[in-house]
């Protein structure tokens, strides 16, 4: 995630995964592909009010989510099931989507 000013306006780069980054885009004007990144993985989410704040936290934990299992020195919760290493993505890919669906 990267925090910048750009025209007035806080912008937030966030790293997506592909199903995900053509909806956002589509769905809201606020979303471009990421300034200065690779706009294959990357949108920017220019904060200027048109998207609900709780609807913009979702891509931001699910990314946390990602990445706390990918640091191996990160405590996991304890209601976290066993995960194989192999099949952390897959994990979190499906609790990304329940997130996502509850909201």
């Amino acid at each position: 995630m990267w925090i910048y000013e750009k025209d007035g306006y806080i912008n937030i780069n966030l790293k997506v995964d592909a199903e995900w980054r053509d909806l956002w885009r589509k769905t809201y004007k606020a979303v471009l592909p990421a300034y200065h990144q690779n706009k294959e993985h990357w949108n920017t989410v220019i904060l200027d009010g048109s998207i609900p704040d709780d609807v913009i936290k979702i891509p931001i934990q699910v990314r946390y989510l990602v990445t706390a299992l990918l640091i191996p020195r990160v405590n996991l919760p304890e209601s976290m099931p066993s995960v194989e290493p192999g099949n952390r993505h897959r994990y979190w890919r499906a609790k990304a989507s329940k997130l996502s669906k509850e909201r």
